[in-house]
């Protein structure tokens, strides 16, 4: 029996102090998907005016609010502005989704439901914009994952129902390894969909040694933020001891490389220490104000 899907899709997406071409990637997005909700997290008003002349739905105030608040927000509003939309599609600003992935991937959720597999999300096959030929080829088909990236992950309004949102104090970082573990032990599967690919921009740059491609950050202050939510992340019972033991060796070996490839090496001293500090006493409403001359998203 063949799976169709006639459902309808919103997209949610965080924009952060996007340029003028913002307007013309949403409303390509907007091709694909039936609604497309962009969480203004700080951008100017003349760009949002014309976002909302293309069609494009904004929420938000400007105030930059964190991703996970965002995203939170964003969900909020698809199912109160889009009441129609079973499905939502999360996306960052940067992502680049062909027109047909959102139809694909709503068809391999339903495809997966319907087989009984209980899926929280399906998400697509990502491949950095840095580095298209050195992401090795994947086995066909839907596949069983532990934890799936944020931007390109479709899952569905009784999904989030029943899981709920981003964890709201991360801000940023790990909001997507909190929301997969905690589906997970409520019993749901997170897939990727190998078919599907999208291209995006995973890191500031990229650390090349022999068999390994890692994408890295520069700023200082998701140094904080990395640090710190790993460390929360290994407060929760529902977090695997296996992914907590692997974080705590990968922990020590990225205090390192931050340092050594940051755009500023006493700011992301200084801040990684906050963030072990906060971390390990469990501190999640905090934030760095202290430094405030790095951007945050």
């Amino acid at each position: 029996m063949t799976t169709t899907c006639s459902g309808t899709i919103a997209a949610v997406i965080v924009i952060y102090n996007p340029g003028d071409e913002i307007v013309s990637h949403l409303t390509n997005i907007l091709k694909g998907v039936d609604f497309v909700i962009a969480v203004n997290n700080g951008a100017n008003s003349s760009i949002c005016k014309r976002l909302t002349r293309a069609g494009i739905i904004v929420v938000g105030d400007g105030e930059n609010i964190g991703l996970s608040r965002a995203l939170n927000l964003g969900l909020d509003a698809a199912w109160k502005l889009a009441p129609h939309a079973h499905h939502v599609l999360l996306l960052d600003q940067d992502s680049q989704p062909a027109k047909s992935m959102a139809r694909r991937l709503q068809l391999a959720f339903e495809k997966a439901r319907a087989a009984g597999l209980n899926p929280a999300c399906v998400a697509p096959r990502l491949i950095d914009v840095k580095a298209r030929s050195k992401n090795l080829r994947q086995r066909p088909g839907l596949a069983e994952i532990e934890l799936a990236a944020t931007s390109g992950t479709l899952t569905s309004r009784e999904v989030v129902q029943d899981v709920g949102g981003m964890m709201a104090d991360l801000f940023i970082d790990c909001i997507d390894h909190e929301w997969c573990f905690r589906a997970r032990h409520l019993g749901y599967k997170i897939y990727q969909d190998n078919d599907t690919v999208m291209l995006h921009d995973m890191g500031e740059l990229a650390v090349n040694i022999p068999m390994i491609y890692k994408p890295m950050y520069k700023s200082p202050i998701r140094h904080y933020y990395i640090i710190r939510n790993t460390l929360l992340l290994f407060r929760k019972n529902y977090v695997p001891f296996k992914w907590k033991a692997i974080n705590l060796i990968k922990t020590c070996y990225r205090i390192i490389a931050y340092v050594a490839a940051s755009t500023d090496r006493s700011a992301s001293l200084h801040l990684i220490t906050q963030a072990l500090i906060d971390g390990s006493a469990g501190r999640s409403e905090s934030r760095p104000v202290s430094i405030t001359k790095h951007a945050e998203r």
